[in-house]
């Protein structure tokens, strides 16, 4: 009875015309195909792999049944056409759309690395030409000659910032020259502090909802003196981080207006001590 069922199992597949393959692991149908065809139950046959040049790589087959259609001949010979148009040019081990996907992922990886060098070029030439850019740090000889009538020191001065004040720096309604902390590393050497760490801690702490200020003496352009307070402002920005400025506020607006300060005046701010006392001097560039 078991050899009855055996012979009708038989029958029924060559019916049909389909046949069943043990395949080794890796080893998909159509790389099947592109093998010479054996007697011998297992082969260990070498495929040429188009992504590694002469590396050979080495597939075991393992056919476990034998398989038969009503006409083999001409069933292999379709099939094997079929399997030379479909893994023409596709490397050993992938099907049509991984190769395919392989290769839009690459020309995408190609593009980004292309762009990100071209914006990287850019980068370098902006810091190039910034850096070009020579800035005077010598304090012109009219206004020592007022900070040394005043008694300051002239070997305590240091330059804090040079900018191109904004309409936001000149506008009644805002009163204040705003000094980003950013800004002010940029232009102090090493080892350079125009704020000593008592200052520092005070313009950070608050009274009430106000931070702290201080009372400082500022040289303007005209060289004529006048008091304005200088404090710390904290800013929130779009991406929630936050910036911090040093402002000079209070009397301002009276500064801008006696010398006339006008949006793009590029200017630079001088830090200097009297004693113990910090002092400023505005220097129109």
């Amino acid at each position: 009875m078991i050899k009855k069922a055996m012979e009708n199992n038989n029958s029924e597949e060559q019916e049909s015309g389909v046949f069943k393959i043990n395949w080794g692991a890796g080893v998909r149908n159509q790389e099947f195909f592109r093998l010479k065809k054996s007697q011998k139950h297992e082969h260990n046959v070498k495929a040429p792999d188009e992504d590694r040049g002469n590396t050979m790589s080495k597939i075991t087959l393992r056919v476990s049944a034998n398989f038969a259609f009503e006409n083999p001949k001409k069933q292999l010979s379709v099939i094997r056409k079929r399997s030379r148009e479909v893994t023409n040019h596709v490397p050993l081990g992938f099907n049509n759309q991984d190769h395919f996907l392989n290769e839009k992922l690459v020309e995408k990886s190609d593009k980004e690395e292309a762009a990100r060098e071209k914006k990287k070029a850019k980068r370098n030439i902006i810091v190039r030409a910034t850096a070009s850019v020579a800035i005077n740090r010598i304090l012109p000889i009219e206004f020592k000659n007022v900070i040394a009538e005043f008694g300051g020191c002239l070997k305590s001065a240091i330059l804090v910032i040079e900018k191109t004040l904004f309409e936001t720096d000149v506008k009644p309604a805002e009163g204040r020259l705003s000094i980003p902390q950013k800004e002010v590393t940029k232009f102090l050497r090493l080892g350079e502090m125009f704020l000593n760490p008592e200052e520092e801690a005070r313009l950070s702490t608050r009274i009430g909802e106000k931070m702290s200020t201080m009372s400082v003496t500022l040289i303007e352009p005209s060289r004529q003196k006048c008091k304005i307070n200088l404090r710390k402002w904290y800013m929130n920005k779009d991406n929630g981080k936050t910036s911090s400025s040093y402002v000079l506020v209070t009397y301002w607006n009276e500064v801008v207006r006696r010398n006339i300060l006008k949006s793009g005046t590029l200017v630079q701010l001088w830090s200097f001590r009297k004693g113990e006392d910090l002092c400023f001097a505005l220097v129109k560039v």
